[in-house]
């Protein structure tokens, strides 16, 4: 991990092919990096912002992880109205 002394502003994108083709729920997306001295992936705890318009994924950190994946729930049932 590398530390800034200022938070860095990361964004994210991903498309509308891979939500649905791994069956996301797109109001779950979370952020995850990678934690060396656990070797687990930790969820990023700052202020995730998810746009479904423009399919981004923006966060702020100073402690920057040099692996970070997008990950969310499965769908599991669908509701109509």
């Amino acid at each position: 991990m590398m530390e800034f002394n200022n938070s860095a502003e990361i964004q994210m994108h991903y498309t509308d092919v891979q939500i649905g083709g791994n069956n996301i729920d797109e109001s779950t997306i979370t952020v995850k990096y990678w934690d060396e001295s656990s070797s687990d992936w930790k969820e990023v705890d700052e202020l995730v912002i998810v746009d479904g318009i423009t399919n981004t994924v923006t966060f702020s950190q100073s402690n920057v992880s040099p692996y970070f994946i997008l990950t969310g729930d499965e769908v599991t049932s669908v509701q109509n109205r």
